[in-house]
């Protein structure tokens, strides 16, 4: 046969049409004679279809969309099909697991070691530093470390709002959630506000369950004279 892509018998076909066939080499017949055979465009499209939905799980959409995708959209799951859709967000009331946060999320450096839980405040340096309500200057929670540790200097996962779970909290359902005086690592969340003189009192948030809580940092700030 003639040698691909030197020979001049050969062009290269960049719209196929369903009707157009190519040559394949069957690999799994045995019969001398018969391993070239032809395979049409529209044969190929559908192969490549059942194979993505290969991808998905088995318990899941088991149809693919048709057409084109626009800009902006993106594949989601509609009943048993994947289609486009525009981007939306969706958070998990009840996060799976300990130590597991759902919702708006941005990758921070840590200017101290944090663990999940830990509330943190934009510091001069641009990392986010442990909250402390004793002064104002150290206040102004934004950020709530959901990884399970990030070392000083190192980037890490940060909550901007959402639901976060921590197995070890005890809070009141409804209750609102403060800012603490301690400042430090497993400490800055509490449900009792600061009350010393100086102190700030800044809600972060609402218990939703006695382990989880709704972080929603408010940016309006109290100060005790």
């Amino acid at each position: 046969m003639p040698n691909w892509p030197t020979d001049p018998i050969y062009e290269e076909m960049t719209s196929p049409a369903d009707g157009d066939k190519v040559l394949v080499n069957d690999v799994s017949e045995s019969t001398v004679g018969k391993k070239i055979k032809w395979i049409t465009w529209e044969n190929i499209r559908a192969w490549i279809k059942t194979w993505m939905n290969t991808l998905v799980e088995t318990s899941g959409p088991t149809v693919l969309t048709t057409g084109a995708i626009a800009d902006g959209e993106y594949l989601k799951r509609d009943g048993t099909s994947i289609v486009g859709g525009t981007p939306e967000l969706s958070i998990t009331a009840a996060p799976a697991s300990d130590h597991l946060a759902s919702g708006v999320k941005i990758r921070l450096t840590a200017a101290a070691t944090m663990a999940f839980g830990d509330v943190g405040y934009i510091a001069s340096t641009e990392k986010v530093a442990l909250i402390d309500a004793d002064a104002i200057a150290s206040m102004s929670g934004v950020v709530m470390c959901v990884d399970a540790s990030i070392s000083a200097d190192a980037e890490g996962n940060f909550l901007l709002i959402g639901i976060a779970r921590d197995d070890t909290w005890n809070w009141t359902v409804g209750g609102l959630i403060y800012g603490t005086v301690t400042g430090t690592s497993g400490n800055t969340l509490s449900q009792t506000q600061p009350s010393g003189a100086d102190d700030v009192i800044q809600i972060l948030g609402v218990a939703t369950h006695a382990d989880r809580m709704l972080f929603n940092p408010s940016l309006i700030q109290i100060e005790h004279t």
